[in-house]
């Protein structure tokens, strides 16, 4: 056999933003060991560098082989919604006005009189209709009746020709102007009549997500007769790899699909896993088989390539 059977289910095409020179990372230059890259972090998923010290467990003597390798695939899910920004516009009543905007009409009418200099300074008692209007500096002119208007120096006098602040307190119901509804009005656009702000919320339905977590563990029954071969721990690193490619595959899956949360979709869920399970120990199996459990040299640095390779491009798809 001149190639591998395994040739990925991930590919550049699936990156939108790719991170890496392919070509460069995956040149037979600088792709002796898959372990090289390790270890490797995609998302919250973690992929350790594997070494012969981590093999603890009890050898079976009546296996013929050197070393073995276990791997346990675990998942965990909830669903969670996912909510769009609520679009809200906020509207102050137009009959009666905030406190604050009195505050700010008190502050600046005697601004604008402070800028003329050459009115005299005179105390005069103010109506009792004038006192909700505070002084804020003992420099500023008092406020005159109306008959009086005409005793004041006509300098700058385009300063007083304002228009009258409305009155903002009501003594009955029946002196509130009612303000007509605009004809173009929308739902968004509406009067409010009241003394309040009031908000208008536009929010679409709550959609349902599913948050996956998968894990990918070495067994501690992992064990090795011999910890000296470089090559041989290459090859068992690569069975626990396939085992990380294989959880990696059924989380991408589960996230494609969005599955909606319903009395079935743990029946889902768990079909979708069994299925890519079965598939990855079939590709587990050819492994073995290609690679001669690693004797055959030409074909395990084939594998090593494209075990690599799918490693970087779910690294890429996941932290893009």
């Amino acid at each position: 056999m001149s190639d591998i059977s395994f040739g990925g289910f991930i590919s550049l095409k699936n990156i939108k933003n790719p991170q890496y020179e392919m070509e460069y990372l995956l040149d037979p230059q600088n792709d002796k060991y898959v372990r090289d890259i390790l270890p490797l972090k995609i998302q919250n998923f973690e992929i350790k560098r594997l070494e012969w010290v981590d093999f603890v467990g009890k050898p079976n003597e009546e296996m013929p082989w050197i070393a073995h390798c276990y791997w346990n695939i675990l998942y965990d899910y909830q669903m969670v919604e996912e909510k769009e920004e609520p679009l809200i516009k906020q509207q102050q009543s137009p009959i009666l006005p905030t406190q604050k905007q009195n505050e700010l009409q008190a502050k600046d009418t005697p601004q604008d009189i402070k800028k003329s200099p050459l009115i005299p300074l005179r105390k005069i008692t103010e109506p009792s209709e004038q006192q909700g209007i505070r002084q804020s500096s003992p420099k500023l002119p008092p406020k005159l009746p109306l008959q009086q208007n005409d005793q004041l120096p006509r300098i700058n006098n385009r300063l007083f020709n304002k228009p009258p602040t409305p009155s903002t307190r009501v003594s009955s119901v029946q002196r509130i102007t009612r303000l007509s509804t605009p004809k173009n009005s929308s739902p968004l656009q509406k009067v409010a009549r009241s003394n309040s702000s009031s908000s208008l919320k536009r929010q679409s339905p709550a959609r349902q997500k599913i948050k996956l977590q998968v894990f990918c563990k070495f067994s501690e029954k992992s064990w090795a007769k011999s910890t000296s071969d470089d090559e041989l721990l290459e090859h068992e690193t690569g069975h626990y790899l396939i085992g990380c490619l294989c959880a990696l595959e059924f989380k991408r899956q589960i996230e494609q699909l969005g599955i909606l949360k319903s009395d079935n979709h743990s029946n889902e869920i768990q079909s979708i896993f069994h299925t890519n399970l079965k598939t990855f120990l079939k590709i587990e199996k050819d492994y073995d088989e290609q690679t001669n459990h690693y004797f055959d040299t030409y074909l395990q640095k084939k594998w090593n390539h494209k075990i690599k390779e799918q490693l970087l491009l779910y690294e890429m798809y996941f932290n893009n």
